[in-house]
């Protein structure tokens, strides 16, 4: 099976072209304003910065912080080659340490960058545009399925017996954060939006089912054992893996020279 969907992206890939299959695939963003000004042609021309990333869900130090807008940046350059990206470094040089902190504790708190950090940003670092980005959510779910359908093998006295059932335990983390691109020069959001990744971990087991005799015991005695303690949840996905599936979630979504 796993083979024929191999092929088949194969084929879709050689029908439509990687640049096509680029586009099919990249993360939706839910909420996005784009300024038609904020144009490939002018991210190429006056350049970038990563201005910083907060989160709402978690009390982010420094270096975890400055961690996250390396990853960002990363992103950024890994998806869009031609852009220059300066570094998170770049801005707190700008701003200093203590200013640049603040600045970051106002856009956590209020969701944006207020014009008085703007215009202290305007001129001092080499870029036009600075990237904010702020995690909005991090959640984990647990559930647990089991096989619907009986199979069944053929054993050596060639007589059918059946499989037992395969339960999987999942373990998904969800994560959700915005984005908000600012233009230094006209002091505005030319770009804004939100995108939500999940990545899961599961664990597959087989089906355990007591006889009759020690399913009448167990009654007796109140000594059921729950799926909790049969099929055990796998341990969730790190926060940072699934963070950075976001973050390349928005690199995907920059602006891109037309073919």
């Amino acid at each position: 099976m796993k083979k024929c969907y191999l092929m088949l992206g194969v084929i879709i890939m050689l029908v439509i072209g990687c640049s096509s299959m680029k586009k099919l695939f990249r993360a939706e963003v839910s909420g996005l304003v784009k300024d038609p000004s904020f144009s490939y042609q002018a991210v190429v021309k006056e350049k970038m910065a990563v201005g910083g990333v907060v989160s709402l869900v978690s009390q982010l130090n420094n270096s975890q912080r400055n961690n996250y807008a390396n990853v960002l940046r990363a992103h950024f350059v890994d998806e869009r080659k031609t852009f220059q990206v300066a570094p998170v470094f770049s801005v707190i040089k700008a701003l200093g340490q203590e200013e640049y902190s603040q600045m970051l504790s106002d856009y956590k708190d209020s969701g944006g960058i207020d014009d008085i950090w703007l215009n202290k940003l305007s001129g001092k670092i080499k870029a036009r545009y600075v990237i904010f980005t702020s995690i909005q959510s991090d959640d984990i779910e647990n559930t647990r399925e089991k096989e619907k359908e009986d199979k069944y093998e053929d054993n050596k006295d060639k007589k059918k017996d059946k499989k037992k059932k395969k339960v999987f335990s999942r373990s998904i983390r969800s994560v959700s954060a915005t984005m908000n691109i600012y233009d230094l020069q006209q002091k505005y959001i030319v770009w804004s939006g939100t995108v939500t990744q999940k990545k899961t971990r599961e664990t597959e087991y087989e089906e355990q089912k007591d006889d009759a005799i020690i399913g009448i015991i167990k009654a007796a005695t109140k000594t059921q054992t729950s799926d909790d303690d049969l099929y055990l949840y796998p341990q969730p996905p790190r926060s940072n893996e699934v963070v950075a599936m976001v973050f390349r979630g928005f690199a995907e979504n920059m602006p891109e020279q037309k073919d």
